[in-house]
């Protein structure tokens, strides 16, 4: 050989090594595939695993550098594919390197099986079934495989697409138009006297009015008037029926008013009284200043709390430059409950917006003074005959006879609503009241307006002169029904007959119109009135539709400003294509990103978690493929359009003022709630009434699941296209993408409500929620700190309620819809509290119904509620746990899996505290009667926590409840009234359950204080990096989570350590039976008569031994072990373990012995060959030899080769 070619067999050699180490560097990547293209490129080359120098100098002539070149022009083209992708490509490259060669079936069959051996249990199962298929078929299988790689190119062509989509959204730039500001309030008396001159331009926030601050964690009355404002707000945030109660004593003034009255002291003042001591407001002055100062959300948010106290409502509030303003914004907000009366005299409950539902509109005005209070008989009028409530503030009330000095011509809204057992007296159907305070007479804009829109008007009066006898007749005109309620003195009454003759002849008044209260009781009178309402002509407004009359009348609607309007413009641009009854399919076509794909991403997260399933792969290699599995579903997620609803949402949210985008999320929520009220309610009746077997119960829960329809459901879209994208995408685009959580994180600035934990596949989006956290952190303060305050309980046991009473929150308790998964809020703490609580916000998570009992009932599986109550504990500084006198047994349950979760995850370094919520509790004897009752289920507790401990070894860390999750008993046991005064649709909120929700307040604020004393608040990253790990931790944690209890877990595991000794016993048994049927084997010479009876043999071995083992799980079910009725559900779940397992046993026991008796046949047909090539060589030697001697030829070294050669090619 001549040293060139020498030297260019030494250069291939070297290659070929080099593309060896190639291949194994890259087997180590993510893109694991890419090692199979130098297999697929060089197969003939690397046919050998260690090819001899001499191989390479046979194919020298072979072009290496065009192979290398294609090589390094494929490793571009196959990065980024997925597995299959990837594999599907590998297998075509390689058939067509093949297709040169004179026989390129054969070829094509013999890369295939090599590629199938090098990739092993990485082969793809899809791509598996696809050889097999098209086995002897190269050319097939090519054609098949190149279909999977055109489908995959256009996916990945739809997945660029939606990248450039959501790039174009998040990436253009617009630049924002200026705030735009409130009207603006001109100073006058009543508002410097209570402080809030500073408000009439920058008006009062919902950022002012929540915080938490020294204000209002204090339950003083007012000393002064600057702090009657801000009593009233608290009283109404606190849900409290006595807000009205607004009298003070204004320290300073006072004093320097008296000592005025003092200098001027004389005989006149004797008869004067005290009144000047007090120095009070009337209480609608008080009113009107606040909601002047106010903007639109603040105002929209005390008409709510006004409207649950059942405290009448402003709606036309004289404003600015002496002007009128509609509030209809501020009553979105309002949902009201009634009976009506259907068919058959059935009784529904009827829950609809108040400000778009149609009903009657009845006016109340007052013509000049009178002697009985108006507003007084609106509350006899609206009051049950047992229960009166003030809904109207009157002359009677503590204020109300205090003159009006800036409340004149306002008009106060409050609703009667039927309910169950009403007085036939009475309307069967909703009606709004709506009165007009001060004198009708000057005030002919509101007249105007009332005239216009209302269904009927009842005139007050004690007189009628020439003033009112206009006023009459221009009412009379109005194609309202009209009615005068005359309380006439004696003195006064020839002169009152004169005028309504005199109108009669001008007027269409007839004696029906008039109604004279004369000698008549207030309930007599209350009576005639109602049959008048009874008897007249029905005409049916909504307080929406009322605003073409104030447009008309030129009056100004707080829904005009524009912010609103282009806030509600983008929610109808949103939901143009929604249809209430086709909810279902809406939501398929527009949230793409959270269907099957998330859901499987969900389920694959959880298992990536556990590794449960691993089978033969290494944990290692099953985590591969996961993770693999993870990426390619994002890559499908992307595959997906972005619906146009979604498009416009994005915009809206990225592309509006912080107003209006604050409105636009408040119109989309009102929206979507109004159609779930339309559409919910219907599917719940059907559960409760009309359930008949469990898959038509199943088929309902699942519409039920299905029809829900959220504002969350589109904010869970716009995180599932950024957790997709942000995983796919390039790093330009990522660093645009921050816009998306950037948006969700100004929600939650605003005090909006975002999604934690995705209900419908309980699943914390991780990267979603913890770069809205993020944003948060770079929006306020790199050092920001939370302190994390939920809630837990069973279903419709008042947790968001709570909340919303606790903090002033805004958590969904209406519109038919449960909350479902986990919704935080973020409360700010005012900067002089800061250091004093040791945080900056106040971090609120509201949490799903537990024990769903329809839920149960149907899926038996509480996994999703334990995992949910463990996650939402671990992350928690405080939970507060609501129970009632039902659910203590429940809730005792889910207590048990969390502390005996928390002791298996080693996740209890920072303990938690615990704050139980008695709820219902009526009088001050149920502390007695409860205490007992909850002592009893602490003890258990403690009971569970030492026997949960000692399973999990670690007896001496955790002996009682109190070592896992802190609690004191007579500091943290809580007891609390019902919710509601009386009986719901009248009734307003319970001022004892008022109170004592502000008494919790207070003392969770003191609690952080203290605990501010031991440790400083999670910053927001060291939350993000807790959320992390636990969620991971509880996601890794597959067994404990699956039981009702503590106790059931326990027996469970007692029962599986027995059922691991009898499976033991069972593969001894068969393993010893293997054993000797290869001895048997060895030793037989007929090894075909063997095999059938080997089989039998194994048949009753397993027949046997499921026998022993069903007959041992039998016996431990009769035995006397300590909660065996607990795990009785899973006495079927063992039986079929035991008989799968004899079952593969014998399976594998067979198998294994065929396996040996092929082995072993396979050794004696290459020991006879050797054998016989043995003799033939020796033959051969034998004959060269001859051969040689008779020659008498001696042969050279490279003579003997070629003869070797020639004889070993023969052979």
């Amino acid at each position: 050989m001549s040293t060139n070619e020498l030297i260019t067999e030494m250069l291939l050699y070297n290659v070929l090594v080099a593309l060896i180490r190639l291949k194994q560097i890259l087997a180590k990547t993510d893109e694991g595939h890419l090692q199979y293209l130098i297999t697929a490129i060089f197969y003939e080359i690397l046919k050998s695993e260690f090819p001899l120098k001499t191989d390479v100098s046979k194919r020298k002539q072979k072009s290496m550098t065009d192979k290398i070149l294609k090589l390094e022009h494929y490793i571009i083209e196959l990065r980024g594919m997925s597995k299959e992708e990837g594999q599907a490509s590998v297998f075509i490259i390689a058939l067509e390197e093949v297709e040169d060669l004179k026989n390129s079936k054969k070829g094509g069959e013999s890369v295939i099986q090599t590629l199938r051996e090098d990739m092993g249990s990485e082969l793809c199962a899809s791509l598996e079934q696809l050889i097999e298929k098209h086995a002897g078929n190269p050319a097939e299988l090519k054609d098949e495989l190149n279909l999977i790689r055109k489908h995959r190119v256009t996916q990945t062509e739809l997945m660029k697409n939606t990248l450039c989509e959501i790039g174009e959204l998040v990436c253009h730039d617009v630049s924002k138009q200026p705030e735009h500001k409130g009207h603006s309030v001109h100073k006058n008396d009543v508002l410097e006297r209570l402080g809030l001159e500073e408000y009439c331009n920058e008006k009062l926030s919902m950022r002012h009015i929540k915080k938490i601050s020294s204000q209002t964690i204090q339950s003083n009355k007012p000393s002064e008037l600057q702090e009657v404002p801000w009593y009233f707000i608290q009283k109404l945030m606190m849900v409290h029926s006595g807000a009205l109660k607004l009298n003070c004593k204004e320290s300073q003034c006072a004093k320097k008013y008296k000592g005025q009255l003092k200098d001027k002291e004389n005989e006149d003042d004797w008869l004067s009284d005290d009144t000047e001591d007090t120095l009070v407001l009337n209480p609608l002055d008080i009113i009107v200043a606040v909601f002047m100062c106010s903007d639109h959300f603040v105002q929209q948010e005390l008409v709510q709390k006004m409207s649950m106290c059942q405290i009448a409502v402003p709606f036309l509030l004289p404003n600015y430059n002496g002007g009128c303003y509609i509030l209809q914004w501020a009553l979105r907000a309002i949902r009201k409950k009634w009976h009506q009366t259907l068919e058959g005299n059935k009784i529904s409950v009827i829950e609809k917006d108040i400000v778009t539902h149609p009903m009657l509109a009845v006016t109340f005005i007052r013509l000049g003074d009178l002697q009985h209070s108006k507003s007084a008989f609106l509350n006899s009028l609206l009051s049950g005959s047992q229960d009166h409530h003030s809904f109207f503030i009157h002359s009677e009330m503590e204020g109300g006879d205090v003159p009006k000095k800036i409340s004149n011509g306002l008009v106060e809204l409050n609703w009667y609503l039927p309910q169950k057992k009403e007085n036939e007296e009475r309307i069967l159907e909703p009606m709004v009241v709506m009165n007009l305070r001060g004198d009708a007479k000057s005030l002919s804009t509101q007249v105007g307006f009332l005239f216009d829109v209302s269904s009927m008007i009842f005139v007050f009066l004690d007189d009628i002169g020439e003033e009112e006898e206009k006023v009459i007749a221009t009412l009379s005109k109005s194609k309202s029904n009209f009615f005068l309620l005359l309380n006439i003195t004696s003195n006064k009454t020839e002169a009152v007959r004169r005028r309504l003759k005199h109108l009669k002849s001008m007027c269409e008044i007839t004696r029906d119109n008039i109604l004279v209260r004369g000698k008549k009781r207030n309930e007599e009178f209350v009576s005639a009135v109602w049959s008048a309402i009874c008897k007249a002509e029905r005409r049916y407004v909504t307080l929406e539709g009322m605003s073409a009359a104030c447009r008309k009348m030129g009056l100004d609607i707080d829904e005009d400003y524009q912010p609103c309007k282009a806030g509600r413009e983008n929610a109808d641009k949103v939901l143009f294509h929604l249809n209430p009854n086709k909810i279902i399919k809406f939501k398929e076509e527009i949230f793409p990103f959270q269907g099957l794909h998330w859901q499987e991403f969900s389920r694959i997260d959880k298992e990536y978690q556990r590794l449960k399933n691993t089978g033969e792969k290494t944990p290692l290699e099953y985590a591969k493929e996961l993770e693999e599995k993870k990426k390619e579903l994002h890559q499908k997620q992307l595959e997906n359009e972005l619906s146009p609803a979604i498009k416009m949402f994005i915009e809206a949210l990225l592309r509006s003022t912080d107003d209006e985008r604050l409105f636009f999320l408040h119109w989309m929520k009102f929206k979507l709630d109004s159609i779930s009220l339309t559409i919910l309610p219907k599917i719940q009746e059907k559960l409760k009434n009309q359930i008949t077997g469990t898959n038509e119960k199943e088929q309902l829960l699942n519409r039920l699941s299905r029809s829900s329809l959220g504002l969350e459901h589109f904010l869970r879209e716009i995180g599932q296209i950024y957790e997709a994208s942000f995983y796919c995408s390039d790093p330009d685009l990522k660093k645009h993408l921050t816009k998306l959580p950037g948006a969700a994180a100004d929600m939650l600035l605003s005090g909006l409500p975002v999604e934690l934990i995705d209900g419908d596949v309980s699943n914390i989006p991780i990267r979603w929620v913890s770069d809205v956290l993020k944003q948060v952190q770079i929006k306020t303060h790199p050092d920001t700190r939370i302190f994390v305050l939920s809630v837990l309980g069973l279903q419709s046991t008042g947790k968001s309620t709570l909340l919303n009473t606790l903090f002033g929150l805004q958590f969904a308790v209406s519109a038919g819809r449960c909350t479902r998964g986990a919704f935080m809020q973020l409360i700010c703490v005012d900067h002089h509290m800061k250091a004093e609580l040791g945080c900056d916000y106040i971090m609120v998570i509201d949490t799903e119904g537990l024990r769903a009992e329809e839920l149960l009932n149907v899926t038996n599986n509480y996994e999703h509620d334990n995992e949910l109550a463990t996650l939402i504990t671990g992350l928690s500084d405080i939970v507060l746990v609501n129970l009632s006198s039902e659910s203590n047994s429940e809730m005792q349950d889910i207590l048990q899996i969390i502390v005996h979760t928390l002791i298996r995850m080693k996740e209890v370094g920072i303990k938690q505290s615990i704050y139980f919520i008695h709820h219902n509790v009526s009088d001050l004897s149920a502390n007695v009667l409860n205490l007992s009752g909850v002592t009893q289920l602490l003890k258990q507790l403690d009971i569970l926590t030492q026997m949960a401990a000692k399973q999990e070894n670690k007896e001496e860390t955790y002996t009682k409840f109190s070592d896992v999750i802190l609690y004191d008993l007579k500091k943290t046991m809580k007891y609390i009234p019902g919710l509601w005064h009386s009986p719901p649709t009248m009734a307003s909120v319970s001022s004892g359950y008022s109170e004592k929700v502000f008494e919790l307040k207070q003392e969770l604020v003191e609690h952080i204080k203290q605990e501010r004393k031991k440790r400083l608040s999670l910053t927001i990253s060291d939350f993000i990096t807790l959320m992390e790990d636990f969620s991971n931790a509880v996601k890794s944690e597959d067994f404990i989570f699956s039981f009702q209890n503590s106790l059931a877990a326990i027996a469970y595991s007692k029962l599986s350590s027995e059922y691991s000794d009898w499976k033991w016993e069972i593969h001894k048994s068969f393993t010893e039976w293997k054993e000797k049927a290869e001895r048997r084997i060895k030793n037989c010479e007929e090894i075909d008569n063997l095999v059938p009876a080997l089989k039998s043999e194994a048949d009753e071995l397993a027949r046997t031994q499921e026998l022993e083992g069903l007959g041992k799980l039998q016996a431990y079910f009769t035995s006397d072990v300590n909660n065996r009725e607990l795990i009785e559900n899973y006495r079927h779940h063992f039986e079929v373990n035991i008989k799968t397992l004899c079952m593969e046993c014998k399976g594998n026991a067979v198998r294994k012995c065929e396996e040996f008796i092929k082995l072993h046949q396979s050794l004696i047909d290459f020991q006879k060959l050797i054998h016989k090539y043995g003799e033939e060589i020796e033959e051969k030697v034998n004959e060269l030899l001859q051969k040689c001697k008779l020659e008498k030829n001696k042969l050279t070294e490279t003579q003997l080769k070629g003869e070797f050669e020639k004889m070993w090619e023969k052979m």
